[in-house]
């Protein structure tokens, strides 16, 4: 659906906060800030949009989490292991958390804003999703308090206590919505699913099964718990490409230029292109995946060769130096021209930036029935999965068709062989989800990664992905008592290394075959 032109209305009502008093008779108003939010003048509505619209366009960049989640790659930006400029932690609860618990406020007098409510709910778990798999424990229960609850050192919960809430949140907030015609309808200020209560129950199982599936390995009975209920109840799943949740970015004419694809907007204002990270070309190559010219645009002027050759993560200086004067120098090998960009289709004005879709929502449920969570077939899931994620990009049939006879879609081997397969055509169906591919990335070990010694913290024999964010600055500042005491939880306390609670799978991260080797580039030949 398109990003409703309303959008802007936002700007006007903001406006009205601006307005000044007319009476001058009254203490109160005479003692009131005239710029003061007040509920009188807020619309939840307009709340709700603001949040789906800003919320979801964050997630769709290129930076860091790019690079973490193995799509993109810029050997310019900072160390990856440094302390994270950008502050989900604080912005997310600010901008999005806030807003959502001032809606309900708003709306919660009134019995026939239930739908309104439980979407506002959802929303929210979803948005904490992102925050607590950033950083581990956060404030949860005291964060984006109304102004009268308002807590100014709130305290960080434990990760455990916070998945809880949200998949009963979740779980409860489903339950809620209701088809009664009394309802008052969200209409075209949902952005997403445009007020369908049934899309939205949709999204809120299948969320719900998602981060059931993140638990897994800290807590198997927790997991089994939701999917359970969630298969014992039939309750709606996302199954197919119109179920998906997504915003639909404006066109090149949009009167607002944010409203357009975050990087088309980039597109026409960078001096570099989006290159390659060599995690995506690497899985895609090694499949001879048909999505390849898809996903990426080949190197103008490749190397050896090799048109699609993405840059390796992290790289240190030494390496980027070692072969300098030789036939494969860094400058040669991984220059502008001689690397792989981010395809055309999702540079375009006009992009549909997708929140869960329906291939993910099948390759859950493959990992679920693997691991003897449901009694469904895997292997039938794991390749309804692929078709789907095909069927996102108009892959020709003939070449599914082919694909579907290969390895990548036909589970074999050891449970673990298995999984692994599942979790890298998640990855690949999962593409520029950088948020999630990391947090799968970080559970699971897949796809393997090759990632450099950039950096004072690395060494040759402990190098991996950053595994969480650090807390911000600030807050070592201002609640720093809080912040020390969900630090002490931490496996390495407040490092990028540490381990937080749903991270408990052993035996990861899992080293790349070419861990040791520089350039790493494997052959597919």
């Amino acid at each position: 659906m398109k990003l409703i032109n309303s959008l802007t209305k936002i700007v006007a009502v903001a406006g009205s906060f601006m307005m000044l008093v007319s009476c001058t008779d009254d203490f109160d108003s005479i003692n009131t800030n005239p710029s003061l939010v007040t509920p009188e003048v807020m619309d939840g509505d307009m709340l709700l949009t603001k949040v789906l619209k800003n919320s979801v366009f964050s997630t769709y960049q290129y930076n860091r989490l790019t690079e973490m989640a193995g799509y993109a790659e810029n050997q310019g930006t900072s160390v990856v292991t440094e302390r994270n400029n950008s502050d989900p932690l604080m912005s997310h609860t600010r901008e999005y958390i806030k807003p959502l618990n001032h809606a309900i406020d708003l709306w919660e007098d009134d019995p026939l804003n239930a739908n309104k409510i439980a979407i506002a709910r959802i929303w929210k778990a979803w948005v904490f999703h992102i925050i607590t798999d950033s950083y581990g424990d956060v404030p949860y229960f005291q964060a984006g308090l109304p102004v009268d609850e308002a807590v100014d050192q709130p305290e960080y919960d434990p990760q455990e206590e916070i998945y809880n809430d949200m998949l009963n949140e979740l779980q409860e907030a489903e339950a809620m919505l209701t088809d009664s015609e009394e309802q008052l309808d969200l209409g075209a200020a949902d952005i997403i699913y445009n007020g369908d209560i049934n899309k939205w129950r949709r999204f809120a199982n299948s969320l719900r099964f998602r981060l059931a599936i993140r638990v897994r390995y800290a807590d198997p009975q927790l997991a089994s718990d939701h999917i359970s209920d969630i298969m014992s109840n039939n309750k709606p799943l996302i199954e197919m490409e119109e179920d998906m949740a997504y915003i639909q970015t404006e066109g090149e004419t949009a009167d607002n230029t944010s409203n357009r694809n975050p990087l088309y907007n980039r597109s026409i204002n960078a001096n570099i292109p989006v290159y390659a990270n060599m995690t995506i070309s690497e899985v895609l190559q090694m499949r001879d995946d048909p999505r390849l010219p898809i996903y990426l645009n080949p190197a103008p002027e490749p190397r050896d060769g090799d048109m699609w050759r993405g840059r390796p993560t992290n790289v240190s200086v030494e390496n980027q130096n070692q072969l300098a004067g030789t036939e494969g120098q860094w400058a040669d090998r991984y220059t502008r021209e001689a690397t792989a960009r981010l395809g055309d289709l999702f540079q375009e004005a006009e992009y549909r930036i997708k929140v869960l879709h329906a291939p993910e929502v099948y390759f859950l449920r493959a990992e679920a029935a693997l691991f003897g969570l449901t009694n469904e077939n895997a292997q039938e899931l794991h390749r309804e999965g692929i078709r789907q994620a095909m069927a996102l990009y108009d892959v020709d049939q003939a070449e599914v068709d082919d694909y579907m006879q290969t390895g990548a879609a036909n589970l074999s081997g050891s449970q673990e062989d298995q999984l692994r397969e599942i979790i890298v055509q998640k990855y690949i169906a999962n593409y520029w989800l950088s948020q999630e591919s990391w947090s799968e990335h970080r559970r699971t070990g897949y796809p393997v990664t090759w990632i450099g010694t950039r950096g004072d913290v690395y060494d040759d024999e402990d190098r991996e992905l950053q595994r969480r964010y650090q807390y911000p600055f600030d807050e070592d500042l201002k609640n720093s008592e809080n912040v020390n005491e969900a630090v002490s939880r931490l496996s390495n306390g407040d490092t990028y290394r540490s381990k937080f609670w749903w991270d408990a799978k052993e035996g990861v991260p899992i080293p790349h075959p070419n861990k040791d080797i520089f350039p790493p580039e494997r052959d597919f030949d």
